[in-house]
């Protein structure tokens, strides 16, 4: 149910904006407060614009969220109705026992958050299927509570196409976590 990422690992995160203010062997301080999505590889950062690759400073204890234990006990660790709505809609249960993948902003930031404010370095997710289709799969990804503290720029790879301009966190968005009590 945990996943350790080991001092030492490598890992990447596509962005319009990140690497033009990241420096190589510098803690990534243009990073949020909130928890930051990472990719395993090169290949998933790069849908998401051009890619930092982060060296771990330390070792982070992740929680496999592919588990359906793991997501039910979060149902029943929050009171917030809007959290436990964002765990039913982004970590599905199939009737197959597995877990089905619906990524919104608006609901993985609820999820992470808990995560985060149950103690926690973050989340793991391996390949899952997409709930939202039959044939779809979702890519692995990790959630990082407090990047800042346990990363460093390891390298910054020369863009290969135009970024992506996708919706990120809306002040509204950032407001309503702010309001939250996840536990």
């Amino acid at each position: 149910m945990i996943r350790t990422l080991k001092k030492g690992s490598k890992i990447y995160r596509g962005s319009s904006d990140e690497p033009g203010r990241a420096r190589v062997d510098s803690t990534p301080t243009f990073l949020r407060n909130l928890p930051v999505y990472f990719a395993e590889n090169w290949n998933k950062a790069s849908t998401y614009g051009q890619v930092v690759r982060y060296s771990l400073t330390e070792d982070v204890y992740l929680v496999d969220i592919s588990n359906p234990t793991v997501v039910q006990g979060l149902y029943k660790e929050t009171r917030s109705e809007t959290v436990k709505k964002a765990i039913k809609k982004a970590f599905r249960l199939a009737n197959d026992g597995s877990i089905r993948r619906f990524s919104r902003i608006k609901y993985d930031i609820h999820v992470a958050q808990l995560i985060c404010k149950l103690g926690f370095d973050g989340y793991y997710a391996p390949e899952l299927r997409n709930a939202k289709t039959t044939m779809g799969k979702f890519p692995p990804e990790i959630v990082l509570c407090h990047p800042k503290s346990v990363l460093r720029v390891d390298k910054i790879y020369e863009p290969t196409a135009p970024p992506h301009t996708r919706r990120g966190l809306n002040n509204n968005l950032m407001r309503q976590i702010q309001r939250t009590e996840y536990i």
